[in-house]
């Protein structure tokens, strides 16, 4: 009788997940932005668009939309979330995963080595993962620099990959 229970519960548990409605799915959000333009003013908020040659902004402590043309910017700050949690977290698998490989490589008579074989790829991928996670969110500061079109343009491709809607428009000269 309790086996025929199982498959059962786990049937009805997958047909429940998959009944989920679609709009829950998170949406992709833009970077968060700090501009400086070349009068000294500042402006915050998530990246929306790139459109041509202007950033769409929205400060959302003002509830308020700016739109930015990229001639009038000196500096963007590109704020990046920390993924020190997922990249400790992808370290902890990986190590646990590559210790259990080598736990299975080792032999029963080598007993200290096989405990070792299993903890010590563990400690060694946990750090490294939680390094890694911390290096990728580190925030990018570009300088834009007029003179230069070439270099515009490619702040300009690298803002869009950062922005909420995945539209490219290409750049009016």
């Amino acid at each position: 009788m309790k086996y025929s229970l199982v498959p059962a519960v786990a049937f009805l548990m997958m047909i429940s997940l998959l009944c989920q409605p679609l709009a829950a799915a998170k949406e992709r959000r833009g970077s968060m932005v700090e501009v400086t333009m070349t009068d000294g003013r500042m402006v915050r908020g998530e990246l929306l668009a790139v459109k041509g040659h202007n950033l769409i902004i929205h400060d959302k402590a003002r509830d308020q939309g700016f739109t930015v043309n990229i001639e009038q910017v000196s500096k963007i700050w590109i704020k990046k979330k920390s993924q020190f949690l997922s990249g400790l977290a992808s370290g902890l698998i990986a190590g646990v995963g590559l210790g259990a490989i080598l736990y299975a490589c080792t032999t029963e008579r080598d007993g200290s080595l096989r405990a070792f074989a299993l903890v010590l790829p563990s400690f060694a991928a946990i750090p490294t993962g939680a390094l890694i996670g911390v290096l990728k969110g580190l925030s990018v500061k570009m300088h834009i620099r007029k003179d230069e079109p070439v270099q515009i343009e490619e702040c300009l491709r690298y803002l869009q990959k950062h922005a909420r809607s995945a539209h490219i428009e290409p750049s009016q000269e």
